[in-house]
């Protein structure tokens, strides 16, 4: 084809020749499911009880055996008073109560942002979901080095991806004295 580009050691390139510039892409081959939120959620204050900052709504039959999915939560906080824990949720309500517990991590008090991203594998559409063990206060399941969180499990999740699921955001503060609120989310098939 007259216009076809391919990535080749790490560089875009046309025959033998190197392309500089932008690459923009018109059309995509493959799958990928990405809704995100980057509006700021309400502001969550007096409180220190677990508390539904946001979610993002998967279809029924989104994921399949075989897909990766990657999940991503940031937190402002107004100050740097407290701690803050924040966690991740799977349920077919938007809603904590009933909701399946993923993954947690907690932000250090001298934070203001915080962001939490974790990643799973679909092993088995309603009953084998893999990934990090939800107990590991880890804010990614992978370290600086670039290996899995040393200490942690992994974990078998049953989720049925055939019905449609929230992936909520939950934030706890460590004070009444501290408001948060969810910056933003996103949830990506891989």
């Amino acid at each position: 084809m007259p216009n076809e580009f391919v990535i080749k050691n790490g560089f875009i390139s046309k025959g033998d020749s190197q392309i500089t510039g932008s690459l923009v892409a018109t059309s995509f081959t493959g799958s990928i499911y990405s809704p995100k939120t980057v509006t700021d959620g309400t502001l969550i204050t007096s409180t220190n009880s677990n508390t539904l900052a946001g979610s993002v709504f998967v279809p029924a039959n989104t994921l399949a055996a075989g897909d990766f999915i990657k999940i991503f939560a940031r937190v402002k906080k107004t100050t740097t008073l407290s701690s803050t824990r924040i966690r991740l949720y799977v349920n077919t309500s938007n809603s904590l109560s009933g909701a399946t517990q993923i993954a947690d991590s907690n932000a250090s008090q001298f934070l203001q942002i915080a962001s939490m991203e974790r990643t799973f594998m679909v092993k088995n559409v309603t009953t084998n979901t893999e990934g990090l063990e939800a107990a590991a206060i880890a804010f990614t399941d992978i370290d600086i080095a670039g290996t899995t969180l040393q200490g942690s499990t992994v974990q078998s999740y049953s989720i049925d991806w055939t019905t449609n699921q929230y992936i909520i955001t939950a934030v706890q503060p460590n004070a009444l004295s501290e408001s948060q609120r969810l910056s933003g989310m996103y949830v990506m098939k891989i």
